[in-house]
């Protein structure tokens, strides 16, 4: 990461001018910096797309976990009507448990779309610079509002089943 800083800082100080000058080679800078860098290009790649790998599998559980919860209600159906049980008597915790998950499922599914994007992109030494940096935060910051919401839609499960107190005792 830091080569591709340092090019970058080398360019910002010389003349534009001077970016296309060829050398006895034919080669600019540019060029032969991407020809003298490119085993480091390829380890940079390969850790990139194994670190991508190790983080899709995670979001892809979270994601599998949420789709799962969105469709199975605490407390069951009333086999009669085919409304959820609790949807009467606590409507505003249910409503609450649905909103956690459909958030945890929303985020969980972007972070899966943003790895997707991560290892079908054709790296260029650019995207070092700015991108894949970018994109990262934004994976590490996704994964962690999806499992902090999966967390809490699994608290207000049991607050909807009335794990944690039994409000008759109050």
């Amino acid at each position: 990461m830091n080569t591709f800083n340092f090019l970058k800082r080398v360019k910002y100080c010389v003349h534009p001018r001077l970016w296309t000058v060829e050398n006895n080679e034919d080669t600019t800078a540019t060029e032969l910096f991407e020809i003298k860098h490119s085993e480091v290009c390829k380890e940079a790649e390969k850790s990139i797309r194994e670190l991508a790998g190790s983080i899709l599998i995670l979001a892809t559980l979270l994601c599998t976990v949420n789709f799962a919860a969105v469709f199975t209600v605490p407390g069951g159906f009333d086999q009669n009507s085919g409304i959820p049980i609790l949807l009467k008597t606590q409507h505003s915790d249910l409503w609450m448990l649905m909103v956690f998950l459909g958030v945890a499922l929303y985020v969980s599914v972007f972070t899966v779309g943003t790895l997707l994007s991560i290892l079908l992109s054709k790296f260029d030494s650019d995207d070092f610079y700015i991108a894949l940096p970018v994109k990262y935060c934004t994976v590490i910051i996704s994964v962690y509002y999806s499992a902090a919401f999966t967390v809490l839609a699994g608290v207000q499960a049991l607050n909807v089943e009335n794990i944690f107190m039994d409000k008759d005792d109050l």
